[in-house]
């Protein structure tokens, strides 16, 4: 009855696995991750729309048109979305370990109530300019007069917009591929 099973192939077939497992589920928590900015949300809920693109709003008021208007929330560089596809520091049996260096992904991940300090900086006014140009009167703006802003504290409410992070989706999809990576090792 022993000989059905071929226990050197199958120890083989797990020491591989040992070492493929963690790699496969950190690929599939980064493609999570990086689904959170195509999807604009955390699981099953949706991120809160900026108050500037709400109309009617205090933040809207003032807001200039959007140049893009069905622009991704969190998205303006992509310099943060790209922070995060790179994330993974490394994937081990023990640990899988993903870190953003960007200074505001906390603040966007976590969300941020609070005041912050503006330290003093010099800053200028914009003069409007016309121009001629082959025949054509343009408009525009240039640097005017520089002026120095004392420092200040500055309320800010930046409302949570989670991207990163374990939730009961994720892990679903980790465990469903962690049960069909065992079952190779049998097959």
């Amino acid at each position: 009855m022993l000989s059905k099973f071929d226990f050197p192939a199958i120890e083989k077939k797990a020491a591989e696995m040992k070492v493929d497992i963690p790699n496969i589920l950190a690929n599939k928590g980064s493609n999570y991750f990086n689904g959170a900015f195509r999807k604009e949300g955390w699981g099953k809920s949706k991120w809160a729309r900026p108050q500037r693109q709400i109309s009617g709003t205090k933040a809207n008021k003032y807001a200039k048109p959007p140049r893009q208007p069905d622009k991704k929330i969190l998205v303006n560089t992509g310099n943060l979305r790209r922070q995060v596809g790179r994330s993974l520091q490394h994937a081990t049996w023990e640990e899988i370990l993903w870190r953003v260096d960007c200074k505001y992904a906390a603040v966007h991940n976590e969300g941020f109530h609070g005041t912050v300090n503006v330290p003093e900086h010099t800053s200028h006014r914009f003069k409007k300019i016309q121009f001629q140009h082959k025949g054509r009167t343009h408009g525009g703006k240039r640097p005017g007069k520089r002026f120095k802003v004392k420092a200040s504290t500055m309320k800010m409410n930046i409302d949570k917009r989670q991207f990163m992070g374990m939730n009961d989706e994720l892990k679903e999809q980790m465990v469903k591929t962690l049960e069909s990576q065992v079952k190779k090792i049998f097959a």
